[in-house]
């Protein structure tokens, strides 16, 4: 069995060819970052983040929302944590096999029957608005915001066995009104209200239609009711941005070498802990009720650090705060910016932490998974399918823990000699394929030897491909994402490292709630040194069989060196418990 040199060697005759088709990848792509498989998945349909939205109409780009960028589900523009009302709506809605779907019973058709020899009813007469029309309403202008096209409503209220989510549907604001919809004398009822300002008055639009769609028995079917943006009808009832949010993410971990006695064994015996217990408060103290008029928040992002070794011994001294800041967002192109402690924008943010090309690259001394936050500021725009962040920040020496604040000497906080780095992440998030690409740079000082400094240099380019979309009419749940990344250290008087690191995954949705997943991880640490990378082949299962709830099973096989590629003694599984809010 080969085992890692300690002497440089020549490097192999495949490690150029590597080296070069990872820069080529750098340079053709442009970035991403994010929780992957859903939000390639998610263009799978229009309704996995909302209601459905039958007779919406898209405003301009800049008044955008729907976006498969992060910040679409989480309230942190780097992914994760806590989830905003897209994320809360995807996760009941989307995610699980069973359980209560906001949507269920707040959008549905009323089908009425009519007479085989009934007139097709006519848009809105032309030259007068019905008198059920906000008399608010500008003559002759459509609004400058996000129209949306009302339901067609018949005369008279809507049936009582058609309810609506409570609280869901206030008047929409001035700058956020819905398209007049094919409306019959009567005007519509005081339960369903419509914005004022997005119907002109004196003509129907022109892209009105002539009336509601009859069915092959000359049913005439309304839909309920049209949410305006911003409100909870969008998302079967849940309350978009309130001024107070709780959350919370908790995954027990039960891990088990398959063979405990080799010595490639990655631990030495099975174990269960708290990979996650993390809590989750945002407030709002400016919080607008119109959309793209900025909205101010603080996060906080607390809980208790894992520890496969520790299990759950010593869980006091782990407790710590994994983010805070304040974010002003909720702009016009979704410009925001935010300061305090978060984790920039840089590769594809995994909920497994495990892949080479994150936990396995060492950023400013740590491993950069989800504990490598930083202090700083970041500020992003993200205009429908391109999106772009840019941050400046101090890289603290250790996670806070209440641990590590006892630590003399031991900074958790902000590293007073030095550690400032600035990241860079940009890219295109379209329906079918993703691209982006992502740099870090920083200097700072060796942890216990602040005298020795370094530059360092990670480069990643991200894609992905949602084979469903390119498919068309066959049905096709498969989802494909791909990371390359080169990680380049020069360190003072000291020989320079360049790492190489790689992840392809591809994942399958087998029907709602349980999809197949297969990964493949490479890294090489050091490309000079030989025999000193690793692989890791993954199959698994990802599971939500019930709301806030969900399952993980790994296999994991891992090897060095190729004679090793068939044994199974450095494997290991993987079992993990998923509850969120």
């Amino acid at each position: 069995m080969s085992t890692p040199s300690t002497r440089i060697a020549a490097p192999s005759t495949t490690r150029p060819w590597a080296l070069l088709a990872g820069l080529f990848v750098l340079l053709a792509a442009s970035a991403a970052y994010a929780l992957p498989q859903f939000a390639v998945r998610s263009a799978r349909a229009c309704d996995t983040c909302h209601v459905d939205p039958t007779g919406w109409v898209d405003p301009e780009v800049k008044l955008r929302k729907c976006s498969l960028n992060c910040n679409t589900c989480h309230v942190s523009p780097s992914g994760a944590g806590l989830r905003n009302e897209s994320g809360i709506y995807y996760g009941r809605q989307t995610l699980p096999m069973f359980g209560d779907r906001p949507a269920d019973n707040v959008y549905q058709p009323v089908t009425l029957a009519a007479p085989a020899n009934a007139s097709r009813p006519t848009s809105q007469p032309a030259g007068a608005a019905p008198a059920s029309q906000p008399a608010s309403q500008p003559a002759g202008s459509a609004p400058a915001s996000q129209p949306m096209a009302a339901a067609s409503q018949p005369a008279g209220a809507a049936p009582a066995s058609q309810p609506m989510a409570a609280a869901s549907q206030p008047g929409a604001p001035a700058s956020q009104p819905m398209a007049a919809a094919s409306q019959p004398a009567g005007g519509a009822p005081a339960s369903q209200p419509m914005a004022a300002g997005s119907q002109p008055a004196g003509a129907a639009p022109a892209s009105q239609p002539a009336g509601p769609p009859r069915g092959p028995d000359k049913s005439i079917s309304y839909p309920m009711y049209v949410a305006a943006p911003g409100t909870a009808g969008r998302y079967g009832g849940i309350e978009p941005h309130p001024t107070f949010q709780i959350g919370a993410d908790v995954r027990m971990m039960l891990y088990a070498p398959v063979d405990a006695d080799d010595p490639r064994a990655p631990a030495p015996e099975a174990s269960f802990f708290p990979m996650q217990a993390d809590l989750y408060l945002a407030a709002r103290p400016y919080n607008p009720a119109q959309l793209n008029e900025g909205r101010l928040t603080l996060l906080l992002n607390t809980g208790f650090l894992g520890s496969r070794g520790e299990q759950f011994d010593g869980m006091g001294d782990r407790f710590f705060v994994r983010e805070y800041f304040a974010m002003y967002h909720d702009l016009p192109y979704q410009v925001y910016a935010r300061a305090g402690r978060f984790l920039p924008a840089w590769g594809w943010r995994t909920d497994d932490h495990t892949p080479f090309v994150r936990q396995g690259q060492v950023i400013f001394e740590q491993p950069f998974d989800h504990e490598r936050q930083v202090t700083g500021v970041e500020i992003g725009i993200n205009p429908n399918y391109f999106y772009g962040h840019f941050s400046l920040f101090n890289a603290p020496d250790f996670p806070m823990t209440v641990e590590n604040f006892s630590e003399e000497g031991v900074d958790p906080f902000f590293t007073a000699d030095g550690a400032y780095g600035a990241a860079l992440a940009a890219g295109w998030r379209d329906l079918a394929w993703h691209a982006g690409g992502a740099l870090i740079y920083g200097n700072r000082g060796a942890i216990g030897d602040p005298d020795v400094k370094y530059d360092q240099v990670a480069l990643s380019a991200e894609w992905a491909l949602n084979v469903d979309v390119i498919a068309g009419e066959l049905d096709l749940p498969l989802t494909y994402i791909g990371q390359y990344t080169v990680n380049h250290r020069a360190v003072d008087g000291e020989r320079s490292t360049t790492g190489l690191a790689a992840m392809h995954q591809v994942d399958y949705l087998i029907t709602r709630g349980i999809s197949a997943m297969m990964r493949y991880d490479w890294a090489d640490s050091d490309v000079e040194v030989a025999f000193d990378s690793r692989h890791r082949l993954q199959l698994g299962f990802d599971i939500h069989p019930y709301t806030y709830l969900e399952l993980n099973v790994r296999y994991r096989h891992n090897w060095t060196n190729t004679e090793e590629r068939a044994s199974i003694g450095g494997d290991d599984l993987v079992f993990i418990v998923h509850g969120w809010y």
